[in-house]
Order: structure tokens, then C-alpha cells, then sequence
């Protein structure tokens, strides 16, 4: 008869299965709770990318599935916090013009504190966000408001190409930081209503080529408090792409001596083969998703080119989702940056599907994908780059076109498949 029950020799526990996996499972049709990990039937592929600790400074982790299936990675492929331990991250490749962006030798010569009375710049442990320090901005009630700290030494700029600068902060509740670049009056204003860490950036175009420094300026009613910086980052582009330093490991590089020069991240890649993960018939794709940002060229969590169409799950241009098993959808409306989002399309052989947080967006009409190819690009396309330019974390791909109850219970479990 029907298993309402099933705990198998090994102690894996099932509802409506005879073949439970190692999670607490529940099969088609029925209800997960929201504490539980969720999954129905087998995924072909769960790509979980964990790796050891500490974050800050240990860069590593595991690309290949869950049954095995071997990971092929290029270039900058590095592990970062996920959703659930680690998560891997393909980016573009860039350079980082600050030359110590993590203040792991001195600030005597690349940060200080420029306005005011009674403020001093230090190297701090107390808190960092890469390696093992950062710049620490300390403030006394005596010091008036409009601080100005110099973040870095003087960058050359080109008249007329974009540049974007940005940097993590550690900051008390009620902080106003403006951000702005040396001999222009444009500027960005952030207001942090509660203490904690954030992160800022700013696109700048400079009128003309020269040297130009990039300051901050704070504004806390003249409160005694300290500020933390850490990650900074200028680089040539009319967005941000994640934080790069050549400390980072793979595919990372300083151009002269560690901490003191500008560094290099190359272009990031990773496949895994189809053959055995994927079906063109039928199928979903889920995963977890970060990206600090919006901006850059059709960001991919999966990207696969047939004959003459596409499987592909991503953004485009300006966030929203979208997918192609064939032919291709879009969601109305674009994605929140700087949080975690679960991203999945379902393709039952007539319809494809989109679902963010849990929440189908996107619906239409196929006729579905031919010409499989012997890879699939996860994090980029092999036909185009198109990094994340973030983190992807907890990857998977199912046989079949999951229910909207089964996709929302994945996105509820907040839990590993």
C-alpha cells in the first residue's frame, strides 16, 4: 500500500516515501513544515559549496555535487558567506585601484583623518570584513560634524570613463555618511538608522584626467563614537562588482608588493557536465542568490546554449528575472540587491515557470529546448561572461517541474535541500 510513514535501516525519516533521503522528507503533494529542509524526490544536482572557516581570511570550498559530479572552475572562483555556510562567487574580472584595501599594513600612509578636531585614524581587529584588520575612525565629543577621512592614497583617473568606489562600514546608529570625490561637488548620502554593517558605493565621472582622492565626511551631532572601514574598492566601471584583493587566492593577483599596489581579479567560470544532471524534457532549477548591486550585462545563475535556444535562469540589465527553456519569460517587476533571494524556473514540457522568494512571477508558453551540450555554465555564460557578480549558494536541479507549493516550501524550509 501507500507509505504514510517510512523510516528506513539507516534512520532517515519520509511522508509519502518508501526511499527517504537524509533530510526529513515529504513527498509530492504534501505540506513542509517551515523549520523543516524541504525536497521532493531527487534532485540530479545539489551543488552546496561549503568550505572551512574563518571567512575573512579563508577563501576555500567545496564546487562539486552532491553525487559527486565534478566542478570545472576558472579564474577568480572563490567561496564567500552563503546562505547556508559558504557560497561560491563568480564575478568579472577587475582591478581594485587602492593600493592596502584591506589595511593589513598601516594606515599611516593610505587613510587618515583629514577635518575637524580630536578625531584619529588607527588600524583595528576589532571587527574586519577581509583579512584581519581595518581602519578605525574615532571621534570625540569635543570634534565638530563634516569629518572628512581620506580613504586611500590619490587615484589616477581618465576624463570621461566611469569609476565606482565602495567600501564596507561598520557604523553607530544614526550615522550620515556622505561620500564623495576630491575637487567635486557631487556626492552620495547615506543616512544608517541602526548600528551595524553596510556597504557603499559611488559612480563617478570625472570631467578631466589627474589625481583625485575620495573622502568620507560624517555627521553625528558631535557624539563620541567609532567607525569602521574595510574592503575598499575603485574601480573603471559604472557599477560595482564583488570586493577583490590579491589575498583572495584563485585567479587573484597584486600588481607589485602585497598591500601595497593595486590588485587584479581574472574572469570567473565554473561548469558541471549535463549529462546525467539535466533533462531538455523537463526539469526546475532552484538555487539561493546575492548580489551587493544591480548592474552589468544579463547576470546568470544557470546558463545553458542548445542548437538554436537556451535553459537559462538569471536578471536582466535591471534585475528582474528571467528564463529561458526554449523560449524565453521575464518578471514585471526587479529584485531587491544586498539580500539573499530564492530563485527557481520549473519547465513541465508546455510551461515554464519563474518563482522569487517562493512567489511564482513570471509565466508562458514553450515548446521546449534542443541540443544539449556536454556543459553547463553556473554563475556565468560560456557564450557571453555574464557573471553574478555575487554569490549563488545551495544550486540544484530536480527531473521534474516542481509545484508551487513545493518551490514555495523550499524558499520557506530557509533551510538546504
Amino acid at each position: 500500500g501507500t507509505e504514510a510513514l517510512m523510516i528506513n535501516a539507516v534512520g532517515n525519516i519520509g511522508v509519502g516515501t518508501t526511499t527517504p533521503s537524509t533530510k526529513f522528507e515529504i513527498a509530492t503533494g504534501n505540506i513542509a513544515a517551515a523549520s523543516a529542509g524541504f525536497a521532493t524526490g531527487a534532485p540530479t544536482l545539489v551543488s552546496r559549496f561549503d568550505g572551512p572557516k574563518p571567512d575573512e581570511t579563508d577563501f576555500t570550498g567545496n564546487p562539486n555535487g552532491n553525487l559527486g559530479q565534478a566542478a570545472t572552475q576558472t579564474g577568480g572562483v572563490i567561496f564567500r558567506p552563503g546562505k547556508f555556510g559558504k557560497g561560491v562567487q563568480i564575478a568579472e574580472a577587475t582591478t581594485n585601484l587602492h593600493s592596502n584595501p584591506s589595511v593589513e599594513t598601516n594606515v599611516n600612509t593610505h587613510y587618515n583623518y583629514d577635518g575637524g578636531t580630536g578625531g584619529t585614524v588607527s588600524q583595528s581587529n576589532t571587527w574586519s570584513k577581509y583579512g584581519g584588520y581595518s581602519a578605525k575612525v574615532s571621534t570625540t565629543t569635543s570634534t565638530p560634524q563634516n569629518n572628512r577621512f581620506r580613504m586611500g592614497d590619490y587615484i589616477n583617473l581618465t576624463g570621461g570613463q566611469a569609476y565606482t568606489f565602495s567600501s564596507y562600514v561598520n557604523v553607530p546608529s544614526g550615522a550620515n555618511v556622505d561620500v564623495w570625490v576630491d575637487g567635486s561637488a557631487e556626492k552620495t548620502h547615506t543616512t544608517y538608522s541602526s548600528a551595524g554593517e553596510y556597504l557603499f558605493s559611488y559612480t563617478f565621472t570625472p570631467g578631466a584626467t589627474g589625481v583625485y582622492q575620495i573622502f568620507t565626511r560624517s555627521n553625528l551631532s558631535a557624539t563620541a563614537s567609532d567607525w569602521y572601514f574595510d574592503g575598499f574598492q575603485a574601480e573603471q566601471k559604472a557599477y560595482r562588482t564583488p570586493y577583490a584583493d590579491g589575498s583572495l587566492g584563485n585567479g587573484h593577483s597584486w600588481s607589485g608588493t602585497a598591500h601595497a599596489s593595486t590588485s587584479s581579479r581574472t574572469v570567473a567560470t565554473m561548469t558541471y557536465p549535463t549529462a546525467g544532471n539535466i533533462s531538455a524534457s523537463a526539469g526546475t532549477i532552484s538555487a539561493w542568490a546575492y548580489r551587493d548591486s544591480i548592474g552589468g550585462a544579463w547576470p546568470e545563475i544557470l546558463a545553458i546554449q542548445g542548437t538554436a535556444n537556451y535553459i537559462i535562469l538569471r536578471l536582466t540589465t535591471d534585475g528582474k528575472p528571467n528564463a529561458y527553456w526554449g523560449a524565453s519569460i521575464t518578471a514585471t517587476n526587479p529584485v531587491t540587491a544586498g539580500v539573499w533571494h530564492h530563485y527557481a524556473s520549473t519547465y513541465d514540457g508546455t510551461t515554464l515557470k519563474i518563482y522569487l522568494d517562493g512567489v511564482e512571477v513570471a509565466s508562458g508558453g514553450t515548446s521546449g529546448f534542443t541540443g544539449m551540450p556536454a556543459n553547463m555554465g553556473v554563475g556565468y555564460s560560456a557564450w557571453g561572461g555574464e557573471q553574478w557578480n555575487g554569490q549563488i549558494d545551495d544550486f540544484a536541479i530536480f527531473p521534474t517541474a516542481l509545484s508551487a507549493q513545493e518551490v514555495y516550501s523550499i524558499y520557506k524550509s530557509n533551510a538546504p535541500i
